[in-house]
């Protein structure tokens, strides 16, 4: 006879115990996680557990947005009383101060409209270019550091930015009244597009590709990129009549006609034009060429610029411990193969600002900035995982690695912000008391 196994009255198997059948059937009933560990939990309570945790979150994420926020205007704003801007104020007034000045210059249009229109409305004070300087250098921080934030990881991208922010080209950037800080943005939209072309954001691919293609129609220089893109846009339209919908499409068309046509109309008004778009104020012949790239050279990596009014003359744009990093950040995206693709994009990016240069000479050094900051971003990432690697298990030692990264990179910081809050004026003191006794 066949013997078929016994429940008990609680419906449970034979052999099964009480203890697992009663975690059934409460996983049943959705009371408990899987861990029997655990205290029973709603579902009611377990939502209102991570409601909580998200606000928590989103508080985090605001304070340390203000408290970076704040961190930049200390860094930026004191250095608004270093500069004396009432004389490049009155010259940018002048270009600006008709339309017509506007368009017999078609350079940087968007800035000196901007100019224009404040000026019209009463707002005639240094002080109006001072906040958009300020206001321009934040968002070029915040852009630096999504892109980072993208290819580095969290750590070393809060580190690079801490570098750049604090660089003394980003402080004279941010207080300075001259429009060619423009330059700074174009390599980290360019790269902030390269890096949506991956993801499914269609709106946001459109308009950064709007907003990179007017920065580079204004600024003397970048132009030549433009002439390159529209050489290749019918290679382009297939795939974006197959991606996009129609209205996009006319969207994206009408905003580039906009952007082109008052540019359109300077050439037709002033053929002359022509020749400073493409390469600013400077003469376009082969010396002229062979002279900028030399003292933009120079400033890179010996002398700076060489206008004591603005800058520390005799120390370079970049310090020497930010070209050490950038020197171990190419090596880094030279070793790794999966980094290919980010080592032609910045390897050509370098070349085309060095282009650039040649043609403008000194305006578009903002140009190269990021790129060095960004490859030296690199370098860190590259000796933190390399040290991470050596010691995998060994908090005291992981600790320690980073603790020399951070000093390295506190110390880089340090002597910019000191190079240009206190070297520099001394050096102005300095100079101004020489020219004075030469004088008498």
């Amino acid at each position: 006879m066949d013997i078929k196994p016994v429940k008990n009255r609680r419906n449970r198997p034979a052999g099964q115990s009480r203890h697992l059948s009663a975690i059934n059937q409460l996983k049943k009933q959705d009371k408990i996680t899987v861990n029997s560990k655990h205290k029973p939990l709603s579902r009611v309570n377990r939502n209102f557990g991570n409601t909580g945790q998200k606000h928590k979150k989103f508080f985090q994420k605001k304070l340390v947005l203000i408290s970076v926020f704040i961190a930049l205007c200390a860094l930026y704003l004191p250095a608004s009383k270093f500069i004396d801007s009432s004389d490049q104020y009155q010259d940018l007034v002048g270009q600006s101060s008709s339309i017509d000045n506007i368009f017999s210059e078609a350079s940087y249009m968007p800035q000196k409209l901007f100019l224009f229109l404040s000026e019209s409305n009463g707002f005639s004070s240094p002080l109006v270019l001072k906040i958009y300087s300020f206001l321009f250098s934040i968002i070029v921080v915040y852009l630096f550091y999504f892109v980072c934030l993208r290819w580095l990881g969290r750590n070393s991208a809060v580190l690079t930015t801490f570098l750049f922010a604090s660089s003394s080209w980003m402080i004279l950037s941010s207080q300075s009244l001259n429009f060619s800080n423009i330059y700074l943005i174009f390599i980290p939209l360019a790269i902030c597009l390269n890096y949506l072309l991956t993801q499914n954001k269609k709106t946001w691919k459109l308009f950064v590709a709007v907003l990179l293609f007017a920065v580079a129609l204004y600024s003397p220089g970048i132009v030549w990129s433009v002439l390159g893109f529209i050489v290749l846009l019918p290679l382009f339209m297939q795939k974006m009549l197959i991606k996009y919908n129609l209205g996009k499409i006319w969207t994206l068309l009408i905003l580039t006609a906009v952007m082109i046509l008052p540019l359109f109309v300077s050439f037709v008004l002033y053929p002359d034009n022509f020749s400073h778009i493409l390469a600013g104020d400077s003469q376009t012949t082969v010396e002229a060429f062979r002279q900028n790239l030399q003292v933009s050279l120079e400033a890179l990596f010996l002398n700076g610029i060489p206008y004591s009014n603005l800058w520390l003359v005799g120390t370079p744009i970049i310090n020497y411990l930010t070209w050490l990093l950038f020197v171990f950040g190419l090596v880094a995206l030279f070793v790794d193969r999966r980094l290919k693709h980010r080592f032609d994009f910045l390897v050509v990016s370098l070349i085309f600002a060095m282009l650039t240069i040649t043609f403008v000479g000194l305006p578009a050094l903002s140009l190269i900035v990021p790129i060095v900051y960004l490859t030296a971003g690199y370098g860190i990432k590259f000796l933190l995982d390399n040290w991470y690697s050596i010691f995998p298990n060994n908090p005291v030692a992981r600790n320690l690695g980073l603790s020399l990264i951070v000093f390295v990179v506190v110390l880089s910081a340090g002597y910019s912000i000191a190079r240009y809050y206190i070297a520099w004026p001394k050096a102005g003191n300095l100079i101004s008391i020489s020219d004075s006794e030469k004088t008498i």
